[in-house]
């Protein structure tokens, strides 16, 4: 038989068997059943053709989900090194699902940290164990992840790719590691920020941005706060990706640690950059400067910037200006400008900032969500 149909037919029982996961639970119960299922797509994960692979490792994916408490022997003797081994694949198909395996293991224990701790707040015994799969392989795993962010490309836009996969997996190890996340993670952001590839730069921005949501809030402070001036000044990196992925870091920053802006240090500098920012062809920055605006506003608490005494005053004519440009150029067929003068910051924030930033958040939840699985391998399985 041609290598090419034996190809296909692995590629199609592969397929066949993702499918069917969810309804092999007596065979996984049985240990030598389950044996040979994680044998076939564990050897599957190794085969030469990628198109192989991929289904492999999403099954992988799956199998984690719906077997986590049936992996641990299979993690010690198998999983952690073959899904090393996919992240460092040239195919960037392998790789987002290795990547997207460890994302599976996170938000699984995720789910029985806060199972385990509403069983003991009701007094009751849990009924799933935590196997700490991810904090064991945190150091092993998690600079593999990290190197994954260069694989970008300026024009990728809204396709997910792996650095989008390496990032969502980054924030996943960050709710819970905590802490434990900042070493490594700080360490590549040193080493890239300011180097020369855009792609460097825009890793070590994605990387810091990730880590917002996990560690606690008193530590992360004084780097958020340390960051500011690195990151308000990346705004007008020279690369589009870069200042997107710098947009998104600070509101990120301004939304989960909002005690790391220092308004008498950083309100000038970031206003200011904001304003240009905003002209940004990009529509996905445009959404991360307005979802910041309204971060910022919250902050300050301001009502009424544009009264000059409050600490929004001066920048208010400038950003509501450029904020309703950019409203009237994405939207133009519903002018918002005939509600008559603007009075208030409320009002163009409620127009253009807060419908930016619920995009925003919108597409972060679309995106973990679509991180399971590649929306490439859907036209395979």
């Amino acid at each position: 038989m041609q290598a090419g149909v034996e190809d296909d037919i692995r590629i199609a029982a592969i397929s066949t068997l993702y499918s069917g996961l969810s309804f092999v639970r007596d065979n996984m119960e049985r240990e030598g059943e389950r044996n040979y299922i994680m044998q076939i797509v564990c050897e599957s994960t190794q085969h030469t053709n990628p198109r192989v692979q991929v289904p492999a490792y999403s099954c992988l994916v799956r199998i984690m989900q719906l077997y986590y408490e049936k992996m641990k022997f299979y993690m010690e003797k198998a999983l952690f090194g073959l899904t090393v081994l996919g992240m460092r694949s040239s195919n960037p198909d392998v790789a987002t699902q290795a990547v997207e395996f460890w994302s599976s293991v996170c938000e699984e224990e995720l789910d029985i940290t806060a199972e385990i701790a509403e069983a003991l707040e009701m007094g009751e015994q849990p009924e799933r164990e935590n196997y700490n799969f991810a904090n064991t392989a945190l150091m092993e795993v998690l600079p593999q992840i990290l190197i994954l962010l260069f694989r970008t490309d300026e024009d990728d836009d809204d396709e997910w790719t792996v650095s989008n996969s390496a990032a969502a997996a980054i924030t996943l190890f960050a709710q819970i590691a905590e802490n434990a996340v900042l070493p490594p993670v700080l360490q590549f952001l040193e080493a890239n920020i300011r180097a020369e590839q855009w792609n460097h730069r825009e890793a070590a921005v994605m990387a810091f941005g990730s880590i917002m949501d996990g560690p606690e809030t008193s530590t992360l402070q004084p780097l958020v706060s340390q960051a500011f001036p690195v990151l308000i000044a990346m705004l007008g990196d020279p690369s589009p990706a870069v200042r997107e992925s710098t947009s998104w870091a600070l509101a990120r920053a301004t939304e989960l640690v909002p005690k790391g802006f220092q308004p008498d240090t950083h309100l000038r500098p970031l206003m200011e950059g904001l304003v240009v920012t905003l002209r940004d062809p990009r529509n996905n920055t445009i959404q991360n400067c307005a979802w910041t605006i309204q971060n910022i506003s919250g902050i300050i608490g301001a009502t009424k910037p544009s009264e000059a005494s409050t600490p929004l005053g001066p920048y208010y004519e400038p950003l509501v200006t450029e904020l309703m440009t950019v409203t009237q150029r994405l939207f133009p067929f519903k002018t918002m400008l005939r509600s008559g003068p603007i009075l208030n910051f409320k009002e163009p924030e409620m127009l253009a900032g807060r419908l930016y930033a619920n995009l925003q958040r919108a597409q972060a939840w679309i995106q973990l969500i679509q991180c399971r699985i590649s929306p490439r391998l859907h036209s395979i399985v």
